[in-house]
């Protein structure tokens, strides 16, 4: 199965210095976006994401989006990856990478205390 990354590569090798994405101000040439995407690649794996985890991308239309997407890919091969989806208008930078339970234990607090706070409204 083919991958978005693979025209990317294809082009990293090809003519590396030619302009891949714009964003605002900013430009990456193919090469630089191939090595961010690497770079992601092995931030997600060193966090413990594996071939077959679902990932979700939640970032504003930004280059950098780009690079996640593709760092996504990236995790030895597209075809290990099953859901890779993207939203989110308006959200700041991640701070941390966190297991999925402590993620879901977080929300599950928020919501009690939302619940809370609304039933003696």
């Amino acid at each position: 199965m083919a991958s978005v990354l693979d025209p990317v590569r294809r082009h990293a090798a090809a003519t590396p210095d030619n302009i891949a994405l714009r964003g605002g101000a900013d430009q990456w040439t193919y090469r630089q976006l191939r090595d961010a995407s690497v770079r992601y690649a092995g931030a997600l794996t060193a966090a413990g994401v594996s071939p077959g985890d679902r990932v979700l991308l939640a970032a504003p239309s930004v280059p950098e989006f780009v690079v996640a997407y593709l760092g996504n890919q990236d995790i030895k091969g597209a075809e290990a990856w099953r859901d890779i989806r993207g939203a989110g208008q308006g959200v700041g930078a991640v701070g941390a990478v966190l297991p999925a339970a402590a993620v879901v234990e977080r929300l599950a607090g928020e919501y009690a205390g939302a619940k809370s706070r609304l039933q003696r409204w």
